[in-house]
């Protein structure tokens, strides 16, 4: 054998291309490899191991008259389903599974999407999970586990079974089960057993409805629990609510936090104990629904002195509560010098606006210069003009993403095609663009002569919304030479206004072609 193919690091970078081929795992070259010899046998075994997606392929190690996948005779959800055929007593029916179950590292997909699971799931019987608890010759199924995530298209067993994987080397739990509520005693008893044996967690992500009866309150016993995570730096409960005199109580002392998504019902607000600030010093991004807020003030007191540079807040109620003193209060030095995405929006369209996002109301929002992503889509009309949308562009140089409510009504568009040019000529790296334009006024060529050289613009995606159009001909060749490498528009509306954006595009791809 080759001298190079005993140093470990040059081995694993081969065993990692050999296992991902054009992004899709594949077993077979490295099973081969692990076939060859001694030498490289232990490896391999190691790189096919370390990462499963299903729990199957190990329980599959049991003597083959132990179990069965019975197959579905038609279509279904499932795979198969796995079950025993007689019970796994002894420890020599084990001793396969033990050994590979040491390699294991990571357990489930690194996305929540049903869509990247490698394949349909398989169900997993309970008689598996009770033989496994009865005669497994240790504690734990998996001892070296690190990473645990079941995602919504994953292995199908009851998520309480999942205490048999994790231990003192756990350091992520993830599961998300969105289509069935589970009893809120479950729930709390799997995370105390998960604290017991996995103190040390670091990424603690439950996504799925809890329910007493028919009902889904707030259940400050679940709380209680996740607060005695000490050390955790990611936390994701966007599923159940909590309100702030239970985000005080539990949540305040856990100052490692990086990330943060949850659902605050602001029906109990207060606020917080006298002469305490609230800093999270590690906290960078923060996902947060509000519900029944009268005032954001309770939210942006808990955020505003950390370092946070990605936030976004989804509305249950009206957007009226976005004003220009909620913009003002994110003014704080730390959000200043690290807000780099900017989300809010509201859950559902209300109809008719009841608000206007004006330039007033925008104001304190220019103050953030490495705004890269900014997205306002909420039940409010656009209330800006061609000079605010200069003081925009000249504002977020960094800017790549801009969608301000693109569908507003057809007589609130205030911003021209003409207000186009500043995002050309200061934010040169602005890649996708989606607000309301009147294109009724046909654009002045001549208006862009001042351009220090629109080819550098990145631009190729523009939402225009319901904005109307007159002119396709004229617009397309405003467009064309102000970005030349925009090939999407999206329009909604009127069809014939939508056929004009059309023929906007197709008019741009043959200039660009000629």
């Amino acid at each position: 054998m080759h001298f190079c193919l005993q140093l470990p690091e040059i081995l694993d970078v081969i065993l990692e291309y050999a296992l991902y081929e054009n992004g899709r795992r594949r077993t077979d070259a490295v099973a081969a490899i692990a076939s060859t010899c001694r030498t490289l046998s232990y490896p391999a075994l190691v790189a096919l191991w370390k990462e499963q997606t299903s729990l199957v392929p190990l329980l599959k190690c049991l003597p083959p008259d132990a179990w069965t996948i019975e197959r579905p005779s038609t279509y279904n959800t499932f795979k198969g389903i796995f079950k025993l055929l007689r019970v796994p007593n002894k420890d020599s029916d084990w001793d396969r599974v033990l050994h590979y179950a040491n390699l294991i590292r990571s357990l489930g997909s690194e996305s929540t999407s049903p869509s990247s699971s490698f394949s349909r799931p398989f169900h997993v019987k309970d008689d598996v999970f009770s033989a496994l608890r009865l005669y497994l010759p240790r504690a734990l199924l998996l001892p070296n586990l690190k990473y645990f995530n079941r995602p919504i298209g994953g292995d199908d067993y009851d998520y309480i079974h999942t205490s048999l994987f994790y231990g003192p080397n756990l350091v992520s739990f993830q599961w998300t089960r969105v289509f069935q509520p589970v009893p809120i005693g479950d729930t709390v008893e799997l995370l105390e057993c998960l604290e017991r044996q996995s103190s040390n967690l670091q990424t603690l992500a439950v996504q799925h409805f809890t329910r007493i009866g028919n009902n889904r309150p707030i259940f400050p016993q679940f709380w209680k629990v996740v607060g005695s995570f000490k050390h955790l730096q990611h936390l994701s409960c966007p599923t159940n609510s909590i309100t702030f005199p239970l985000f005080n109580l539990y949540l305040l002392h856990l100052r490692n936090l990086q990330s943060l998504d949850l659902l605050l019902d602001g029906t109990s607000p207060l606020p917080l104990p006298t002469g305490s600030t609230v800093v999270f010093p590690f906290l960078a991004k923060v996902h947060v629904r509000l519900m029944d807020m009268d005032s954001l003030d309770p939210f942006t007191s808990l955020i505003s002195s950390s370092p946070i540079s990605d936030l976004k807040i989804v509305l249950d109620n009206s957007s009226s509560v976005i004003t220009e003193e909620f913009f003002s209060s994110l003014q704080s030095p730390s959000l200043l010098a690290h807000m780099e995405n900017l989300v809010i929006m509201s859950s559902i369209r209300a109809g008719p606006h009841s608000s206007i996002l004006s330039c007033d109301i925008l104001q304190p929002l220019l103050a953030f210069k490495n705004m890269r992503i900014l997205a306002l889509l909420l039940d409010c009309a656009s209330g800006i003009d061609n000079s605010f949308v200069k003081e925009m562009a000249f504002s977020w140089t960094k800017l790549e993403s801009l969608l301000f409510s693109p569908y507003s009504k057809l007589d609130e568009c205030k911003v021209t095609l003409a207000g186009l040019i500043p995002f050309a000529e200061g934010c040169k790296r602005l890649t996708s663009l989606a607000m309301p334009i009147d294109g009724r006024i046909s654009p002045d060529v001549d208006e862009m002569q001042d351009l220090l050289g629109p080819s550098a613009n990145m631009l190729v995606s523009l939402d225009v919304g319901f904005s109307p159009i007159q002119d396709p001909i004229a617009v397309a060749h405003f467009l064309s030479r102000l970005f030349p490498n925009l090939i999407r528009i999206h329009a909604e509306g009127e069809r014939t206004h939508v056929e004009q954006w059309k023929s906007v595009v197709r008019m741009n791809t043959v200039s660009r072609v000629l």
